[in-house]
């Protein structure tokens, strides 16, 4: 699965590897307007645009029409069957172009998550490992990494299902290696100054072991610029972004 997602997103790192050199917005801005202007054209290229305007048009006569039939419900509900049905039409067209966008939003959208999601772990910064254990998992655990340097012990007690220790290294690629009731479990770590890191989290389900997870701050692409309290990460802002650009795109091509 890892080997067939690698080859379906390495036309992703091509293109866009040598934007994460940039601030994370401007890497979120400058992909999500590539990625909509390529679905606004399958869009233009896939809908019968004359099709869409007519139905449109449809639409509108049929709500003016609803409003001067306020007073005769019968005919009132026979229009809005009409204006449902139009509407499911126009539904069905404009969603064509999903069948061509659909897989590579979704492979984009890993990639994203894969490379913008969290900070990376910087040179001779102190950074936090855990391992979670299933309820009721008691006892200690050793762990190996060679090149790093522990900030505290090396074995660590299971407190509450989790075991935690501090370390610290110069750029390059880690393994760390646990060992617990006489088994090994591995997790990657990159410490570097550019936009790269290894999935924070790695599942295990076995030993009683939950999983692994390197400690990372989450991107915050607009900083600490909050919503009614919400601080987007890199979905929200590329969705913000999408709707945006997608309608301004929409109206520039004369698009229904």
């Amino acid at each position: 699965m890892n080997m067939a997602y690698g080859l379906l997103a390495a036309p992703f790192d091509f293109m866009f590897k040598p934007l994460l050199g940039l601030h994370p917005f401007l890497i979120i801005f400058i992909i999500t307007l590539i990625a909509n202007i390529i679905i606004t054209v399958i869009y233009m290229l896939v809908t019968d645009q004359d099709l869409m305007k007519r139905l449109k048009q449809d639409q509108k006569d049929m709500q003016k029409k609803m409003k001067e039939l306020k007073n005769d419900p019968d005919k009132f509900m026979e229009h809005q069957k009409l204006m449902w049905a139009k509407s499911m039409e126009y539904m069905k067209h404009s969603m064509k172009p999903t069948l061509f966008t659909f897989l590579p939003i979704i492979i984009l959208f890993g990639w994203l998550s894969s490379n913008i999601a969290y900070d990376p772990i910087h040179p001779n910064g102190v950074f936090n490992v855990s391992m979670i254990f299933e309820d009721g998992v008691y006892g200690n655990v050793s762990l190996s990494a060679m090149g790093l340097v522990f900030v505290g012990d090396k074995v660590a007690e299971i407190k509450e299902g989790v075991a935690s220790w501090k370390l610290k290294g110069d750029e390059g690629k880690y393994i760390l290696e646990f060992s617990y009731n006489n088994q090994l479990y591995e997790k990657e770590v990159i410490i570097t100054n550019v936009q790269e890191y290894v999935e924070p989290v790695k599942k295990v389900g076995s030993g009683g072991v939950k999983e692994i997870f390197t400690h990372h701050d989450t991107v915050r692409p607009v900083g600490d610029i909050s919503i009614l309290g919400w601080e987007p990460g890199w979905l929200g802002v590329y969705f913000i972004l999408s709707i945006i650009m997608s309608m301004g795109l929409r109206k520039l091509f004369g698009l229904h």
